[in-house]
């Protein structure tokens, strides 16, 4: 890990923290769908125009304001995304033979529109609808579960994957990934958080031990399909807007799954929240 991403990593960290404990709740909407706006004008400049990336942003972001405060179309999406995620784990481990599917203008123009859509319903979800709010579990408390959970599944997966890791995994997406470093970041992370968790809440250890795990997983497929749609355009990263980490879709690929997929198991399955 080199010493820009380490730094720029630690200041994204602390403000993100910083933005979610003492922003008020409409703000940091409008913080998080700017962000999710500059991520997609990102994802689809991989495949179109600058022109058609800029336009499909401001698409993206008016979509965003209007669903804000439809539960219907928060709680659609947001299942959607579910079985988005679901959907591409073939795509990920068969790639690159379906490399010719996968450049399709339609499958980008779908993947985009329920990845972004998606997240943002979560936002959505987490800030604006009563349904989601449980007193052992307020809505910051949620945002930076997100954050921990993608944090130290990807720092964990790093650093196994470094020092132990020895079975390439997922290689024709992402070349550097081990199955041990997958499976130790998992592990590790779910049972830091879900006793870090159960210290200080009063919920269930294996319900809670569950739902971690999930949105570790997802997590981690958030971020094998980045490099999935990276790799079938061609590009390395998708912008260098960040020091060491590439562009904003690459740096929160891994939370764009973990967030709706942490909400589908809470609304469907563990009813947590």
């Amino acid at each position: 890990m080199d010493k820009a991403r380490f730094i720029s990593g630690i200041l994204m960290a602390l403000i993100v923290t910083g933005l979610i404990l003492f922003t008020s709740d409409l703000p940091l909407w409008f913080i998080f769908n700017v962000i999710i706006t500059l991520c997609c004008l990102e994802f689809v400049r991989l495949r179109f125009s600058n022109l058609t990336a800029s336009i499909s942003s401001i698409f993206f972001f008016a979509s965003a304001y209007i669903f804000k405060d439809i539960l219907f179309l928060n709680l659609l999406f947001v299942t959607l995304s579910f079985f988005l995620w679901i959907s591409l784990i073939p795509f990920i481990l068969t790639f690159p033979h379906n490399k010719s599917f996968l450049q399709s203008s339609k499958v980008w123009v779908l993947f985009g529109l329920i990845c972004f859509l998606g997240f943002s319903a979560g936002v959505n979800l987490v800030l604006f609808s009563q349904i989601t709010l449980n007193p052992e579990f307020n809505t910051r408390g949620i945002l930076l579960f997100i954050v921990c959970v993608a944090a130290f599944t990807d720092v964990f997966a790093f650093f196994i994957g470094k020092f132990m890791g020895e079975r390439k995994f997922l290689q024709n997406v992402s070349p550097k990934k081990t199955l041990e470093g997958f499976i130790g970041g998992v592990i590790i992370a779910t049972l830091f958080l879900s006793i870090s968790i159960t210290i200080f809440k009063e919920v269930s250890f294996i319900s809670i031990l569950l739902l971690v795990f999930i949105t570790s997983v997802f997590s981690i497929i958030g971020d094998a399909s980045a490099s999935l749609f990276k790799r079938v355009s061609g590009a390395k990263d998708s912008s260098n807007i960040i020091p060491g980490h590439g562009g904003i879709f690459d740096r929160i690929d891994s939370h764009l799954a973990a967030l709706p997929v942490f909400l589908f198991f809470n609304f469907f399955v563990f009813h947590l929240i």
